[in-house]
């Protein structure tokens, strides 16, 4: 029977172990944004009855090994006529009697970017050990 060790293989394991533990963070991170634009557009959101306040969603979807995406939105129905008022309110210029802005979820998007992409390039840089 004959041994032989091949040297740096334990290290590139390791790393590769790293790498794993590293990309499960990334997911917490993306995830975190979520949670970001949440805070960024809850303020901003018309508000009557709370349905559409309260019905703030995401998804983070791996859609390959090289890619996370986070799906974000309101998705508020009208209980009697299932009419989607989310995308309605979002769209149309209306009066919003206590609370809210059109364009909510664009501009609290666009207010969440600079965080966003500060935390995405933290996680990003540490898989190259920066």
């Amino acid at each position: 029977m004959f041994t032989f060790e091949i040297t740096g293989v334990n290290e590139f394991q390791d790393w590769l172990l790293e790498l794993e533990n590293k990309f499960t963070t990334m997911v917490q991170t993306m995830i975190d944004v979520a949670h970001l634009v949440e805070s960024n557009t809850m303020w901003r959101v018309p508000l009557e009855t709370g349905r559409l306040e309260h019905s703030y969603k995401f998804v983070v979807v791996e859609n390959n090994p090289n890619l996370i995406e986070v799906e974000i939105g309101y998705d508020a129905v009208d209980p009697k006529s299932g009419f989607m008022y989310a995308e309605y309110q979002h769209e149309n210029e209306l009066n919003h009697p206590f609370r809210g802005e059109q364009f909510y979820l664009k501009n609290g998007i666009q207010s969440s970017t600079n965080e966003a992409m500060v935390m995405i390039e933290k996680d990003y840089f540490s898989l190259f050990g920066v």
